[in-house]
């Protein structure tokens, strides 16, 4: 798993003492450096050389608005899940982090399995001039 997959977990079940914070904070700081660096040459690989500014585009639109859809749903737990001092209560602090965790396994679960199809051979249809007409059959 990436370092944002496995801080999202550390944070879920420890964030008591502040050590513990950091630790996660640290490895998801780590997670998405090295997603964000890596994205852009992945992307390059992947596209047509006519598309890779859109491509690269939308991966910075999908990017911000995926951080805003999460920072409103995060914000939207701890909002309702209120102490009597105001003050946000640790079942609502578990619950954003055991969201932002679960959502990180989904995205890492894709990702695998797009990385997985990826590996599989393509249609093995016959184009090389050489093979066309020979009979493949024996």
């Amino acid at each position: 798993m990436d370092g944002g997959t496995v801080s999202a977990f550390l944070l879920w079940f420890e964030h008591d003492r502040l050590w513990e914070i950091l630790v996660g904070m640290f490895l998801f700081g780590v997670g998405m450096g090295t997603t964000y660096a890596a994205m852009p040459a992945l992307i390059a690989r992947s596209v047509a050389d006519t598309e890779l500014g859109s491509a690269v585009s939308f991966n910075q639109v999908l990017r911000t608005v995926g951080g805003a859809f999460g920072s409103a749903l995060s914000g939207a737990v701890l909002a309702a899940h209120m102490g009597a001092d105001l003050h946000r209560t640790d079942g609502g602090i578990t619950l954003a982090f055991a969201l932002g965790a679960c959502g990180s396994v989904i995205v890492f679960a894709a990702l695998a399995v797009n990385h997985v199809r990826s590996l599989r051979p393509s249609d093995t249809s016959v184009s090389t001039p050489a093979l066309r007409g020979a009979d493949l059959r024996r």
